[in-house]
Order: structure tokens, then C-alpha cells, then sequence
């Protein structure tokens, strides 16, 4: 639950190094700014100013990370937002992607630029009932849920309510979550392009013996 004795004290872009190169660390880049915030709190009567990345659910409330930190301030709810939309597509729209925190929206975000629809973050499988309330708005639901034993039983659940429902976790079956994936295509893509600069290297230094 919330703490009751967090106090945000500033709502703000996205400014600190140290949250951009958490993002960076995660796979995310500047792309995915506008759908967080920098906010700053305080915990119970203590003056230490603390700073963390912040995503607003559909009450004002705020989940927030950093590298040492997870956690939501005032209520909790889940997350609807429109992407790549214009606001009179709104009642047109039936297509909504869902996930179990922000951080793999954002990485969906990532890895799908042009992605058009809406999008849903649970905030907390807890939240499980108000989900599937929202989620008879739609007629096509894609789910890229956790791969753990508590996504398992959040996607089972949706499955039951919704069997038309696409279950997408098989794109990143070998990892834990979206982002995990993420993070590894990255790493892997990156080993690659190394390999070919390396490679490069040397067939340049065998052209010129070569030459000589």
C-alpha cells in the first residue's frame, strides 16, 4: 500500500542524469520521456530530498522507480493511455496492449515506435478486476505479461474473461519480462555490430600488407 507520510514536493520533465542513465541501463531512450516525469518526494518528517522516475495512473497517483528504489505515491489505479492517436479516434478505438508495470510499456514503446492504440498498465496484478472492467471496452487485447508464476496466473485469469485475447509472451518466453527482453536483444545487437567493426579491422590491416 502507499505510504501516507510520502509528500511529493516537485512534478517536473525529466531533467536528472542520474534517472536518464537508469533509463539508458534499461534500454530505454530519450523516445520514452514523455510518458514519464521527474518527481521529487519526501518521506515523513525527514528533509532528504528524494528523486525518482514517475508514471501517473488514472487517479493522479505516481509509480515510481530509480535504481534503488520501487514504490507508488497516493492512490493506486491502473494506467490508460493513447498513443499515436489524435483525441477524436478515441471512441473508435478497440485495439489496448497490456501490461503489469511501466517499465515495459516503455520498452514496448522502444521497440514499437509507431505503435497506434491504447495502452494498458496494471500498476499491480492486485488490481486484476478493475483491469478486466476496463478491458470490455475492447474487442482486440494483446497481453505482454510477466513471465513469473504471479504473471502466469494474472494472464490465465484475463484468458478466461477474454479468450479472444492474444497472449504475446511467447516473444520473450526466455526472459522474465518485456524489458528483460529488451535489455538482451540490445546487448546481443551491440556484440554483433563489435564483432563486424572488429572484423573490418582486420581485413583492412591484411589489405594493406597486402599493398605493400
Amino acid at each position: 500500500k502507499p505510504n501516507k507520510n510520502y509528500q511529493i514536493t516537485e512534478i517536473k520533465e525529466l531533467q536528472n542524469e542520474n534517472l536518464m542513465n537508469y533509463l539508458q541501463q534499461r534500454g530505454l531512450s530519450e523516445m520514452v520521456y514523455p510518458l514519464i516525469r521527474e518527481v521529487h518526494f519526501k518521506i515523513g518528517d525527514k528533509n532528504q530530498n528524494l528523486y525518482a522516475i514517475g508514471f501517473e495512473n488514472n487517479s493522479g497517483g505516481w509509480e515510481l522507480r530509480n535504481s534503488f528504489y520501487k514504490g507508488s505515491v497516493l492512490k493506486k489505479d491502473v494506467s490508460v493511455i493513447r498513443l499515436n492517436q489524435e483525441s477524436d479516434d478515441r471512441f473508435n478505438n478497440k485495439n489496448v496492449v497490456v501490461f503489469e508495470g511501466f517499465m515495459d510499456l516503455l520498452s514496448f514503446v522502444e521497440m514499437k515506435r509507431f505503435f497506434k492504440g491504447d495502452v494498458l498498465v496494471m500498476n499491480s496484478i492486485a488490481l486484476l478486476n478493475k483491469t478486466k472492467e476496463h478491458l470490455k471496452n475492447y474487442s482486440e487485447i494483446h497481453l505482454f505479461l510477466d513471465n513469473d508464476q504471479a504473471g502466469k496466473v494474472c494472464k490465465d485469469e484475463i484468458l478466461k474473461t477474454f479468450p479472444k485475447a492474444n497472449d504475446c509472451s511467447e516473444i520473450y518466453s526466455e526472459h522474465k519480462d518485456l524489458n528483460e527482453f529488451l535489455i538482451e536483444r540490445i546487448k546481443k545487437e551491440s556484440e554483433i555490430l563489435h564483432q563486424k567493426e572488429q572484423n573490418g579491422q582486420q581485413q583492412n590491416v591484411q589489405g594493406f600488407k597486402r599493398r605493400r
